[in-house]
Formats: structure tokens, sequence, C-alpha cells
């Protein structure tokens, strides 16, 4: 990131029900931790994004009819490019290659994942292969499969997970046919409902899996050629008997702690230690200060974590220590009806 005080931040919200509009532009100042807006984009649910380079991805997240936006980024405003369909209902992750140039879109009901091709001119989207998936679980919630997210570890395989069956796909992606290969799965938790996930390499592959349906995070380590569940871990004090929602899941940029959110009613975000062995310790519970921690971000510098509270219209910003990982309240907070995403 270099001497740069000043970058862009964009906020996905729901519109559908709320005063929110659709995706909010921001430049975020580093030394102060304060945001100016540049302007806000119409754009309907836009509940995740992704980014790359000067393009900009939402889903647009409706039961039936769900879409794919892509946008540009430029004159500190978005140009809406494309928008097709997402081929299943409640679209509500998306993720790219690094160059833009393949997208990956998760289907909520009905549970698949459906990949597009960026067109050479960086201005079409272009559906390439959708996969669906089957299974089921034990919780009320898992009648069906869910796939809720897909993310790249870093070997580079894709990771996506099923929160209706508690499986979670790993895929080599060919760049020459543009398709991916499956080629092992995890199987989580019965009733856990994994959700989003963060990985660490050393010295094994480190899965660490947000369990939505049980608050939890659960850590898995690849060795002798087979997954293996290491820890269970709560996203809340011990003491906490309410109604959990695992949310999301970050790693601190030099790779030393872990902060998850739990938009149940406990309205919290923990802090976990990684231990050389990759394994977890818990540093702190804090509170999100405000209601419906969904996702949560660092900063590329590690100065801040910003918590986006979908239920009380606000994102908090923290101050990080980068020795200890405890965060505390800055006292700036970001305006912004039902913000559920942040991306740098």
């Amino acid at each position: 990131m270099g001497c740069f005080r000043k970058i862009e931040m964009f906020v996905g919200t729901y519109t559908e029900g709320t005063k929110g509009v659709g995706i909010y532009y921001y430049t975020l100042d580093l030394l102060k931790g304060e945001t100016i807006l540049q302007s806000v984009t119409a754009s309907p649910n836009p509940s995740f994004l992704a980014r790359a380079g000067n393009r900009l991805l939402a889903v647009n997240e409706h039961i039936y009819n769900g879409k794919v936006s892509l946008f540009e980024i430029a004159s500190n405003k978005l140009c809406l490019l494309d928008m097709i369909s997402s081929f299943g209902g409640h679209p509500c992750h998306v993720t790219c290659t690094m160059d833009g140039m393949l997208t990956f879109v998760s289907n909520y009901t009905g549970g698949s994942l459906q990949l597009y091709a960026l067109s050479a001119s960086r201005d079409k989207l272009f559906s390439l292969e959708g996969m669906e998936y089957e299974g089921n679980g034990p919780h009320v919630r898992q009648k069906s499969p869910h796939i809720h997210a897909a993310f790249w570890s870093p070997d580079g395989q894709l990771y996506v997970s099923d929160l209706g069956s508690d499986q979670i796909y790993i895929y080599d992606l060919d760049r020459q046919a543009n398709r991916l290969i499956l080629r092992d799965i995890i199987r989580t938790i019965n009733g856990g409902g994994p959700r989003h996930l963060s990985f660490v390499s050393r010295p094994l592959m480190t899965v660490y899996v947000v369990l939505e349906l049980t608050g939890q995070v659960a850590v898995y380590q690849r060795s002798d050629e087979s997954w293996q569940l290491m820890q269970v871990l709560p996203i809340a004090d011990d003491a906490f008997m309410g109604e959990n929602g695992g949310a999301d899941i970050k790693i601190s940029p030099d790779g030393k702690f872990l902060y998850a959110s739990n938009r149940g009613n406990a309205d919290v975000v923990v802090c976990y230690r990684i231990l050389n062995s990759g394994l977890l310790t818990l540093i702190q519970v804090s509170s999100s200060m405000g209601k419906g921690p969904r996702n949560i971000n660092i900063t590329p510098d590690g100065k801040y974590l910003l918590v986006a509270n979908q239920r009380s219209d606000e994102i908090v910003v923290f101050m990080r220590n980068a020795e200890t990982g405890i965060v505390s309240d800055s006292g700036v907070r970001i305006e912004v009806p039902s913000p559920v995403c942040i991306v740098f």
C-alpha cells in the first residue's frame, strides 16, 4: 500500500424495506479512520461486492430473479456496464480471479454456483457454467443445499461453502477450459451451517470456518491427505445463551490474528490469536457497538477494523492494536442504511 493516506471503500446494502439506495462509495482516511462519501449508485439489494482493479462486481439479491452487476470505477463514481441473471435465487456472494476475468456467484436459494467470463473489452459478463448441488442437514434451515460463498485459498484452490449440507467443496480452476474440477470435500459439523472462510498455509493448510447456525469457528487442518477437525470455538462469551448468527471472518494482514462476527443477538466481534500451530486462542470478545454485525473488514495497513452493523444502520470503526490484536472503539461512525458488505 506504500505511503497512501486515503483509499477507496465500497459498501453494499439491502435496499428492500430499508432506506438504502444501493452501493456507497467512500474515501477512507487511514490516519484518522474517517470517511468522505463520494457517490451513491442505485442498485437493488447489492448485498455482496468484489473488486478487481477498476471493476466492481455486485450480486443483486432477490428470491426469484437474482442478478449480478458489473461496474466501472471512475471519477469517484460507479458506472453500470452490465447486469445479467445469477441463474438462481438469493445470490449472496461474489468473488473473482485476481485479473477479474472470471467471476463466481453463490446462489443461496436453489443451491448453485454460477461461473462467468468477462469480455476482452471488460464491459460484459458471459455465463459459462452452472453447478447444482444436492444435500441437506439436521437444522430447520437445511432442508436443501444453500451455496453461501466461494473463497480462494493461498494455494489457488476455490473453496465453496454449502450451508445447507454442512459441506465445503474444494476445486482446482482450469484456466484453459474455464471450468472447476472437484478435488476434495470437507464435511463440517452437522447442523453448523458453514458460511465464510479464511486460511493460513503454514505449518499446515488450515481453514477457519464460520458456522452460521451454531455461531462458532471451526478449525480444519489438512494432514496425511485428509482433513481433521482441530478446534470448535464460540463467537461469543462462554456464558452466551441467545440466538446465534455467525457472519464473517477475517485474518489481520500480518496473519497473526483472526476476527469473527456474530450477528444473532450476541452482537459481538471476537479476536483470536493464531498460534504457530495454526490453532486459535481467545484474546477478546468485544461488543459490535451496534445491532447485527454482518460483514467485517480490516484496512490494508491493519490499523482499523470496520464492522457493518446491519440493523443499526452504521459502520463502526475500531482501532486495532497490531501487537495484541485488541480492538477499541475509535468513536468514528459511518451512517449508512442497512450495510452488509465492506470492500476496499
